[in-house]
């Protein structure tokens, strides 16, 4: 079992606590609220530090996720190097984890490229994600390869559907199971086919 950090569950599950977070992140100074009040000083700080600890929880989370569904590096693939990770959405930063909603993993097989990936957009939506190409950027997954999964319109991206798992105090990474050995199959089949 995974443990959900209460302020990642309270972001994806108040919306009150989501609205205060991404109010008092947007600022990128250290702006105090002009009708603040003396006996709020403690409240303001106390709010302040969780609207920045749940970015960096977000992101620890994600990643142990990301480690539990996806548990062995796939044979033969380079992992991209943390520090350099091909693109600058895949980046391990904080923010961009963040940002993006996701944490990914690229790893590199001779002329094919696969990232691996664990999204959380709200909390029902925990979702895995899985993307290879070619080459010449030729993407080699489709939803007749990997029933049940959903090409994304923004990216190119296929991703489990958003009832998987649903945000809980823990989490339990075998609800994904039989969606990691059907996205290994898919990779083995397209590079079959492909080749």
């Amino acid at each position: 079992m995974i443990t959900v950090p209460k302020s990642v569950l309270a972001y994806h599950t108040q919306p009150d606590v989501e609205t205060a977070v991404d109010l008092l992140l947007a600022s990128k100074k250290d702006t105090i609220p002009a009708a603040l009040k003396w006996h709020e000083v403690s409240a303001f700080y106390r709010a302040t530090l969780a609207a920045r600890q749940t970015p960096v929880e977000f992101a620890l989370f994600l990643e142990t996720v990301w480690r539990a569904v996806w548990p062995v590096e796939p044979p033969l693939w380079k992992p991209c190097d943390a520090s350099h990770p091909a693109r600058p959405d895949l980046s391990i930063k904080i923010s961009t984890v963040w940002e993006e909603r996701c944490f990914s993993r690229r790893y590199e097989y001779g002329d094919y490229s696969l990232e691996l990936s664990v999204g959380l957009w709200s909390a029902e939506e925990l979702q895995l994600g899985i993307l290879l190409y070619d080459k010449s950027e030729t993407m080699l997954l489709t939803e007749a390869l990997m029933p049940g999964w959903v090409r994304s319109m923004e990216f190119d991206t296929v991703w489990t559907p958003e009832t998987v798992i649903t945000l809980g105090d823990q989490i339990s990474a075998t609800a994904f199971t039989r969606w990691t050995e059907q996205a290994w199959e898919a990779v083995r089949a397209a590079i079959v086919v492909d080749a």
